[in-house]
């Protein structure tokens, strides 16, 4: 049996791509519950490397100020995690502090 579920939850007026929450009969054992927001870039929308840069730039910021958007309802600690990728290669992924 696992002691999260995985849910697509509205949150604080948005709806995380991916949300582990902690099942709460299990609080004594898990310390953290997981969002994960996801950004997709199509091929054909990144041309060039200093294209590419600006974009996953932009993405993560979008994503950012999503997360902490989502986060700050939650009464339990929060890994916030940010992943930016296209068809061909993951391009950018990282928690943001607590």
């Amino acid at each position: 049996m696992s002691n999260f579920v995985i849910i697509e939850k509205e949150k604080n007026k948005g709806y995380a791509d991916n949300c582990l929450e902690s099942d709460r009969r299990f609080t004594e054992y898990v310390k953290y519950d997981y969002i994960i927001e996801l950004k997709y870039f199509k091929t054909e929308e990144i041309e060039t490397q200093a294209k590419e840069e600006s974009a996953v730039n932009h993405k993560v910021k979008t994503a950012t100020t999503q997360l902490l958007q989502y986060a700050a309802i939650t009464k339990f600690k929060t890994v916030k995690i940010i992943i930016v990728t296209s068809a061909k290669k993951l391009l950018f992924m990282d928690c943001l502090p607590e």
